[in-house]
């Protein structure tokens, strides 16, 4: 009986402390809500100058604030901002945004965010310096091109983000034939982001100029690690990025590629799968219908020139070598060579620590001559390139 009315009491206790732990808990945040809804909302545009403190300190570029006000007075508070911009190193306006309407909660006050956040009619400056750095609405990127900042982490942090009616403006100092040419610029921009914990799932749409073809889509799926830190970087991410152009004129998009290939014509249709690891591409997958397209994957090989290519081709890095696929690909070059429709498959892997080089081809309904003229024109190692260079080849066809 003693040992029952000791339990007793020691369970009556623990609840007494559980129930005033919640009491407390629940009038801190009730005083929580209460100043969120009766000291700050009515006197917001008094915080504007700390808070413009605040966002460039978090941030790490000056933010400008036009003018700050509540807009509803509910369970969730709703606040406009008007004319804020994002000044680059040299005082220029990198990221214009007209109107902000957000949304907070006190869990998103006390983590310095919103709980929804609508831009209407932004515009964004992309550019490469002339010394070769990126910098997106002010903000510069690493080296690797990989985001690693306060700015990117909290964007990356949010539960919701709607862009629309927005603009994108691409400038490439960097590329001396790109310096006398005018910025690349994207209308009726779109940008949906949705974040959890670990998963960040987005969709971008956007009108190039007349000329380019028609509108764009760009969309990302992508989750970190359970180590990651940082939400905003690139490396933490695994996933996969989809792109789809629906009509294309690689002659007017071809320029503004940020990589070595040149594409210099073709028109039709393109969709483009891209696997990400830990930020590093490991596969990357096409479907395609082009006329009269021309490319040059490395400056020092020939271009490709097609009259007529479809079909999907699917190319991805190993640890010193690579796999490259074709699924129902058709097409004839401007020198005359056809290749009448089939699957390819190679496998290939360098000769590393005493083991000679391998190499695995699979295919069906096979221009020779064709295959092989087409595959000196992409950039293989160099052992590839000398063994086909070696091999003379007829043009017939294999099964």
């Amino acid at each position: 009986m003693l040992k029952l009315s000791a339990i007793t009491r020691i369970t009556s206790s623990a609840l007494r402390f559980v129930a005033w732990l919640l009491l407390l808990a629940g009038f801190v945040l009730g005083m929580a809500w209460s100043a969120l809804h009766f000291w700050i909302v009515p006197r917001i545009e008094n915080f504007r100058p700390s808070l413009e403190k605040m966002a460039t300190q978090a941030i790490g570029v000056p933010v400008q604030m036009g003018q700050l006000r509540a807009i509803s007075t509910g369970w969730m508070p709703t606040f406009e901002i008007y004319d804020l911009a994002l000044l680059d190193p040299e005082g220029r306006r990198a990221l214009t945004l007209p109107k902000v309407i957000f949304a907070i909660s006190v869990r998103s006050v006390l983590n310095l965010g919103v709980e929804q956040l609508v831009i209407d009619s932004p515009t964004l400056d992309i550019r490469r310096t002339a010394n070769g750095e990126w910098r997106v609405a002010g903000l510069k990127l690493k080296k690797d091109n990989s985001p690693d900042s306060a700015a990117a982490d909290w964007v990356f942090s949010q539960k919701e983000i709607l862009v629309q009616n927005g603009s994108v403006v691409w400038t490439d100092e960097f590329n001396p034939l790109e310096r006398e040419k005018p910025a690349l610029n994207l209308n009726q921009v779109s940008w949906v982001l949705r974040n959890t914990a670990r998963h960040h799932l987005w969709r971008l749409d956007a009108t190039p100029p007349n000329g380019w073809g028609a509108p764009f889509t760009l969309m990302g799926d992508l989750r970190r690690g359970l180590l990651s830190t940082h939400a905003g970087r690139v490396k933490d991410w695994s996933g996969q990025l989809h792109a789809e152009f629906s009509d294309v004129d690689l002659s007017q998009l071809g320029p503004h590629l940020p990589w070595k290939v040149n594409a210099t014509q073709g028109q039709g249709a393109l969709r483009v799968w891209v696997d990400l690891k830990l930020g590093d591409i490991q596969q990357a997958t096409a479907d395609l219908v082009l006329e009269n397209a021309k490319a040059q994957l490395s400056p020092e090989l020939e271009a490709l020139s097609f009259k007529h290519i479809a079909g999907r081709v699917s190319a991805k890095a190993k640890p010193h070598g690579f796999d490259f696929s074709t699924e129902g690909l058709r097409f004839d070059t401007a020198d005359g060579l056809h290749w009448p429709g089939g699957n390819v498959s190679l496998s290939y892997l360098e000769a590393d620590q005493g083991n000679s080089a391998q190499g695995r081809f699979q295919g069906d309904t096979l221009d020779l001559l064709a295959l092989r003229n087409i595959a000196l024109q992409l950039p293989l190692p160099p052992s590839a390139r000398q063994t086909l260079q070696a091999h003379k080849v007829r043009a017939w066809s294999t099964h």
